[in-house]
């Protein structure tokens, strides 16, 4: 699992939205796919009610936003957290988008479009 997590460690975003769409949607999208990066933007933005949840308040997570922390710890330290609810496809992506937008703002609820 952790060798398909660091896969998309160099991803740039639009391809994470890109790769949670399919992996949401089973399709195969190609990373340049506008439709594909609009809905998977969509769907994450629409998750983060419940992403903030799962992870927010959560010791290990609190204590992680205490710290300036690599992307990588960040997105392994939220990946059981959410593929619990979301699947553990879908969760890979989400973990690098959530390290990507830092713990601070996910669960300080700030707008993230």
């Amino acid at each position: 699992m952790a060798t398909q997590l660091e896969d998309l460690k160099d991803h740039a975003t639009e391809q994470l939205y890109v790769s949670l769409h399919n992996a949401v949607s089973g399709s195969a999208a190609q990373p340049d796919s506008e439709e594909a990066l609009r809905a998977g933007k969509a769907y994450f933005l629409a998750s983060l009610d419940t992403v903030r949840g799962l992870l927010c308040g959560q010791p290990v997570i609190e204590a992680l936003r205490d710290k300036e922390q690599p992307e990588s710890e960040v997105a392994v330290a939220v990946l059981d957290f959410l593929s619990g609810t979301f699947g553990v496809l879908p969760a890979f992506s989400l973990s690098w988008l959530v390290a990507r937008y830092s713990l601070n703002r996910i669960c300080s609820g700030d707008s993230l479009e």
